[in-house]
């Protein structure tokens, strides 16, 4: 008994020294929607490291939602909607030139609220500014835009041109050729969108036809994908690159390239009836979706694509819709729409 009282007394004075200590009461820190107490640190909502993130900004939300509601009002809201490109947001910059578009030659008046976005230090700024003056396309324009064909970014440039070519159509054979060669020594990073610009030139040149053959043997695949797309929107011009886009259409290492090619050759028409060999060869690829193309090729050929009827005929009873779909309209084009 003597003992267990002991350790109860003991147990009991354990108990009082590990009795917790009254604490100091703390301030009260302040706190808002934007900002409250972790710890001994506060923290804000940091938008910027949202957009870098991939994730839009708050902010950028509600600007796209005014340039909506500007545009509604119709281009006499174009310079407000212009000064919406200097925005460090690619989406509310897109927006802007979005909506100027929608307006054309209506929103000349906004070309001076346009011009302060093509002197920014950011090349993407200077990008977005120099595609809504091209969206724009006046005379007034032309001054702004020859500017910008001197830019130190060769997206700038590409866009510039393409604005200059829209505004006088002599002189585009020129700008289209003066885009190609930048296409030829650009950047796999900065070939899309060079493209993009050269898209917009409907004209023919045999110089952007020689620089674009030359990308076409360039090591980077999205320079090869992207001078593709140019020769395809050059269409029968470019048929001289027919060896080029042939080359790349049986590569099958590169499928984005091989891709492209095809598409372009499509594109030629009549003119890449000396690929139908060739093009017979790939109907029977182990990728369906070059099966398809190849069809789409030969269709496009026309009555010159004779020779491959009969592998169209057995490409109608490929395994893949896509591709039977493909040789029915290939044939239909090759031996009449009485098929």
């Amino acid at each position: 008994m003597r003992r267990g009282w002991w350790l109860v007394v003991l147990l009991a004075g354990c108990g009082h020294l590990a009795d917790p200590q009254p604490e100091t009461p703390q301030p009260k820190r302040p706190h808002s929607a934007y900002a409250r107490s972790v710890g001994e640190r506060s923290y804000r909502v940091d938008e910027a490291a949202i957009a870098s993130a991939g994730r839009p900004a708050r902010t950028s939300g509600v600007n796209v939602a005014q340039i909506e509601s500007l545009a509604r009002g119709g281009p006499a809201a174009a310079s407000k909607i212009a000064a919406f490109l200097a925005d460090p947001s690619p989406e509310v910059r897109a927006a802007a030139v979005e909506a100027l578009g929608r307006f054309g030659p209506r929103a000349d008046p906004a070309v001076p609220a346009v011009e302060p976005a093509l002197r920014s230090g950011d090349a993407r700024v200077r990008l977005d500014a120099c595609k809504a003056l091209v969206a724009i396309s006046t005379a007034r324009t032309a001054d702004a835009l020859e500017r910008a064909s001197a830019d130190a970014s060769p997206a700038v440039q590409a866009w510039a041109h393409a604005g200059l070519a829209g505004i006088e159509p002599p002189s585009c054979p020129e700008h289209l050729a003066a885009v190609a060669e930048s296409l030829r020594d650009s950047s796999a990073d900065a070939a899309p969108e060079l493209a993009r610009a050269a898209e917009r030139m409907r004209c023919a040149s045999p110089e952007a036809v020689a620089s674009l053959r030359q990308a076409m043997q360039k090591s980077d695949a999205p320079v090869r994908a992207a001078a593709a797309r140019v020769l395809g929107a050059l269409g029968p011009a470019a048929a001289e690159a027919l060896p080029e886009l042939l080359e790349a259409a049986e590569n099958r290492k590169v499928p984005q390239v091989r891709q492209a090619a095809l598409l372009a050759m499509a594109h030629l028409g009549p003119s890449a009836a000396p690929a139908v060999e060739r093009l017979i060869a790939i109907l029977r690829d182990p990728a369906p979706r070059f099966r398809e193309l190849a069809a789409h090729v030969l269709g496009s050929i026309g009555p010159a694509a004779r020779p491959a009827v009969g592998a169209l005929e057995k490409a109608m009873l490929d395994g893949e819709a896509v591709v039977q779909a493909a040789a029915r309209r290939a044939l239909s084009q090759i031996e009449g729409a009485g098929r």
